[in-house]
């Protein structure tokens, strides 16, 4: 009994040194890559915009690239626009009901 209990905690005494080894070189591992992703900077490019005293700003990170190479101009989705009607016009529910029906009339 004294033996197994010995060996028992042996074992799980073992297993928390190999997993706190586990641990410690992932640790490192994320400490690696920060470093990597401190060291890149993110540039600023300030161009003439249409409106006076107002700079066009463009902001680069290549931590974060998307892949586009120029910022786009418009706000608005260039996906197929589907009209939801001012909530503020007439009772908050009628946008509600008007989008559904126009989404069951372009599914249809």
């Amino acid at each position: 009994m004294h033996l197994f209990s010995y060996i028992e905690v042996w074992y799980w005494e073992g297993k928390v040194v190999q997993t706190m080894a586990g641990v410690d070189a992932e640790v490192e591992k994320v400490h690696e890559l920060w470093d990597k992703e401190h060291a890149i900077r993110p540039t600023v490019e300030e161009r003439p915009s249409e409106v006076s005293d107002l700079p066009t700003l463009s902001i680069r990170n290549p931590v974060v690239e998307r892949g586009t190479e120029e910022p786009s101009t418009s706000v608005a989705s260039t996906g197929a626009t589907i009209p939801f009607p001012d909530p503020w016009d007439g009772d908050w529910n009628d946008g509600v009901y008007i989008w559904e029906r126009i989404n069951k009339e372009r599914s249809s």
